[in-house]
C-alpha cells in the first residue's frame, strides 16, 4: 500500500546506499503513483546496483543479519502462492491485507519487535491453528491504530485485544500520518490497556486529545521529557540484554 512504501523508492535510488535485496509480494490490485515510483526504482537499483528481487515473503523466508534474526511470521507459503484475488483455504478472496506480511526481527530470545503490517483476524487465526507464538518485546501496532479492514469499532477493539493478547509486548508504538486519520483510535487504545494496563503507548505523531492526558497518563511516558512532550520518527535500537527507544523530535 501507498502509506507503507514510500521511503522504500528513496533508499533504492539513494546513491550512498546498496540496497542487496529486495523482497516483497507484487500486487497487480495497486496502481498508485507511489507504487509505480517503486517498481521504476527496483528496476533501476536491479539494473545498475544489483539489488536482487526476490518475489515471495512467506513465512518460509528467515533472515539473518549481523546478530538479528528477521522471521516472517504471516502469510503462509500456501496463501503466498495463490496470490492477490486467488482463494484462502477458507474460500475468502484474498487482499492485499488479508496477505499482509507480519515481520518479526529479533536480537535475541528476549528482544524483538514486530512489524505487523495491516494484518487483520485472518492472521491471528493462522497463528492460533499453527500454535505459532508471535510474541515480541515491541509491537508496531497495524493499520496505525485505526480500523482493520472493513471492521467495527468493536471489531477494531476486539482486534486489538487478541493481537496485543498474544505478542505479549511492553510497548505498543502507532505509526501515524501527521495530520490525516486522527490514530490510533480510542477504543484501540482501551483495549490494550485491558490486556495490560504497563504496556506503554507510543505514536510518531500523537494525537491532540492524547496530549491532553499525555502528562499524567502512564501509559505515555515515552512522550514527556523534563520540559515537554515530544514526538517524531521513532528508533528503536537493541543493545546487549536491552532495548531502547528513542524519539527523533519532529
Amino acid at each position: 500500500d501507498a502509506d507503507h512504501i514510500g521511503g522504500a523508492a528513496t533508499l533504492l535510488l539513494n546513491p550512498a546506499l546498496k540496497i542487496e535485496e529486495v523482497l516483497l509480494n507484487a500486487d497487480s490490485t495497486k496502481d498508485s503513483d507511489v507504487f509505480e515510483q517503486l517498481r521504476v526504482a527496483l528496476a533501476e537499483a536491479s539494473m545498475h546496483r544489483g539489488t536482487r528481487i526476490d518475489r515471495r515473503l512467506a513465512n518460509s523466508t528467515e533472515i539473518n543479519r549481523n546478530g538479528a534474526k528477521i522471521e516472517v511470521l504471516h502469510p503462509p507459503d500456501y496463501e503466498v502462492l495463490a496470490g492477490v484475488g486467488g482463494k484462502s483455504k477458507s474460500g475468502q478472496r484474498h487482499n492485499s491485507n488479508s496477505l499482509s506480511a507480519a515481520i518479526r526481527v529479533s536480537y535475541d530470545d528476549k528482544l524483538s519487535v514486530l512489524l505487523a503490517g495491516d494484518i487483520e483476524f485472518d492472521c491471528l487465526d493462522g497463528w492460533n491453528e499453527q500454535t505459532l507464538s508471535p510474541a515480541a518485546s515491541v509491537l508496531v501496532f497495524p493499520h496505525h491504530g485505526g480500523l482493520p479492514g472493513t471492521a467495527s469499532e468493536s471489531e477494531a477493539a476486539l482486534f486489538a485485544f487478541e493481537l496485543v493478547r498474544v505478542v505479549a509486548p511492553n510497548t505498543v508504538i502507532f505509526s501515524n500520518h501527521r495530520t490525516l486519520h486522527n490514530n490510533p483510535r480510542d477504543e484501540v487504545v482501551t483495549a490494550i490497556a485491558k490486556v495490560n494496563s504497563a504496556i506503554l503507548c507510543a505514536c510518531t505523531q500523537l494525537p491532540e486529545r492524547f496530549k491532553a492526558v499525555a502528562h499524567v497518563e502512564d501509559r505515555w511516558a515515552l512522550h514527556r521529557t523534563d520540559k515537554e512532550l515530544v514526538d517524531g520518527n521513532i528508533r528503536i535500537e537493541f543493545g546487549e540484554g536491552e532495548l531502547s527507544i528513542q524519539f527523533c523530535a519532529s
